[in-house]
This record gives structure tokens, sequence and C-alpha cells, in this order.
């Protein structure tokens, strides 16, 4: 299957409309990213974005090319990254780490954060946030090396930006949270690494979350 890397850049129109409403709602930029692949309203979501810190540029990657409008200039491109077993890469992640548990029969995702917090805290131990964040999110990112193909290096780990976010669709609320995860990974299984570049990361991938940015160390 063909697949895309794009870069995306508000346009003027683009900038006035978010100056305007004053939004940068997760659940409205989901729709302004599903606005760039008119004509297919029922399709499932194949494609995952990273906005990046300065707020009006994105990256995409997608199995269809988006199409640009009045408030996003795009500049795309077949992306087939070669990879192989024993490359090392830099990379940056905005990633919604979770875990699923099971209690009375359902089964539900917790933030790794707040669920290594209440475990601590249960057992009478204190760390500050900025530990509970680095630990937790170093835990999740080795069990994902795992299941994708890369093995971690946890000495690289830069963790930062942990936010609690709220968006709402229609009158239904959402929340989950973010964290900006830096460092170096080695490749170990080509196959695996080159899928989790196309499909992503985690959960709330929808909501920016989960493209994971390379570069050869």
């Amino acid at each position: 299957m063909t697949h895309y890397f794009s870069k995306l850049e508000l346009t003027h129109n683009g900038m006035e409309s978010r100056m305007k409403s004053l939004s940068t709602d997760s659940y409205n930029v989901h729709k302004e990213m599903w606005d760039l692949f008119p004509g297919m309203p029922d399709s499932d979501r194949d494609f995952i974005y990273a906005i990046l810190d300065d707020g009006r540029t994105a990256y995409m990657v997608s199995s269809r090319e988006p199409v640009e409008n009045n408030y996003w200039r795009i500049e795309s491109k077949i992306y087939d990254p070669v990879v192989k077993n024993g490359d090392v890469y830099k990379f940056r992640l905005l990633a919604n780490p979770t875990v699923a548990k099971s209690s009375d029969g359902k089964h539900k995702r917790h933030d790794v954060v707040m669920d290594m917090k209440r475990r601590y805290r249960a057992e009478g131990r204190e760390l500050s946030m900025n530990d509970v964040v680095h630990k937790s999110v170093s835990e999740w990112m080795i069990h994902k090396g795992e299941l994708n193909g890369f093995d971690f290096d946890e000495s690289t780990l830069m963790t930062h930006s942990y936010t609690r976010c709220e968006s709402k669709k229609g009158d239904v609320k959402i929340t989950f949270s973010t964290v900006v995860i830096e460092g170096t990974l080695m490749v170990t299984d080509a196959g695996l690494f080159k899928d989790c570049l196309y499909k992503g990361i985690g959960t709330a991938k929808g909501f920016g979350c989960g493209l994971l940015l390379i570069k050869r160390s």
C-alpha cells in the first residue's frame, strides 16, 4: 500500500480563522484533518498527524494523499522509508500513554502517569510529578518497543509537556493526556518498525498523538 508523508502549514485564512475562533480544541483540529480527505466521509481514519509546537505546522502520514484547502497548504511525497535491523534513530513522539485494565468485567484504559501515581500513593511512596512521568513513560516505551520492533535506550529519555486535555464532541466530553517523548532507539525488527511508522504508537491518534518522527542518529 502506498503511503504519503506530508508537511502542512496554515494559510493566512487558516491563521485568521484560528485567531477569530481562538480554537485549538483537539476535536476541532481532528475535524480539520478529516477535511483534507474529501469525498469519503464514511471511510476509516487512515492517517496520523502531529501538530508542531508553533501551532501552525503539522506533519502527517496517510494512505491517501491529502488535498489542500483554504486553511492548509500541503506538500506531500511518497513515504517508503528504508529501515533495517540495527539502525539507530533519534525520535520525537507526542503520545497518549495508557494501560488497559479490567475491572468488574469491564475493559478500560488508564493514563499510565496517573495509574503509577495512585499505586505509589497506595504503597505510601511519594515521587515528584516529574519523576512519575519519567518512570511511567519509560516503562510504557519499553513495552511499545517490544511490540513495534525497536529497543528504546532509557538513558536518552526526555519527557516534557505532560498535559491533561479536554475536548467535546457535541455534548460528549473527551479527556485524555499527552506527553512529549524524545530519545534514541535501535531497530530490532524492520518490518514491525516500518509498520509503526505508518500506523503510529498508542491511542488518541485522531487527536494528533502517535506519529513517530525519526532522524538518523
